[in-house]
């Protein structure tokens, strides 16, 4: 996995990358994902954190979407946030990617991954 910016990546055909995200003051509960196309598998990393993972399956020259979100309450702090890093199978990572905040605008950020091999 090569990072271009911080939502834009190279990947390969069958490189499983993983979105690590560390919940800062808020429940791993909140926060999920998805990708287009292909199944997004949710796990947990050795400190209990979700981890979310996809198999890169496009054919070369075609893209994968993957868009995290994360769920805050008007009870949360101030400061809640999940910090999120993303690696791959081939090398590549931990990338860490900007917080989903509390008082951002943006809480549903999308990521693209160019297959580029």
């Amino acid at each position: 996995m090569n990072q271009i910016n911080s939502f834009r990546y190279e990947v390969q055909q069958g490189e499983a990358v993983t979105f690590v995200v560390t919940p800062i003051k808020e429940s791993p509960d909140n926060i999920t994902a998805e990708v287009a196309p292909g199944v997004m598998a949710r796990g947990a990393d050795g400190s209990g954190n979700p981890t979310f993972s996809f198999s890169v399956t496009a054919p070369v020259g075609n893209i994968h979407f993957a868009k995290l979100e994360g769920v805050f309450s008007p009870d949360d702090p101030d400061d809640a946030e999940f910090d999120i890093t993303v690696s791959g199978s081939n090398g590549g990572g931990p990338f860490d990617i900007p917080a989903i905040e509390r008082h951002s605008p943006v809480k549903d950020p999308t990521f693209r991954f160019e297959v580029t091999k």
